[in-house]
């Protein structure tokens, strides 16, 4: 899956809900990694619901970091900026 395909909609949805609120394509965000390891700025470029084993269908949510096509929890972001 590359860049394009994703940001797409490769995904099947353009929202995800976690237990804070309602993530949108296109929000800015910065995301925490596990490790402690802040990114901001970010941008929402997809969202997938199926399960890549580690990855449970909780709605993670693909942004523009280097590794793309990797998803993270919604719950290690931090709204910046709605999407207009």
């Amino acid at each position: 899956m590359d860049r394009a395909t994703v940001s797409q909609g490769e995904a099947q949805s353009s929202t995800v809900t976690n237990e804070h609120r309602a993530w949108r394509l296109g929000d800015k965000v910065t995301y925490t990694n596990p490790n402690g390891v802040v990114f901001p700025g970010k941008t929402i470029i997809g969202f997938c619901d199926w399960d890549w084993g580690h990855f449970k269908a909780e709605g993670y949510v693909f942004l523009d970091l280097d590794c793309y096509w990797c998803p993270v929890n919604p719950s290690r972001l931090k709204l910046e900026a709605a999407a207009a």
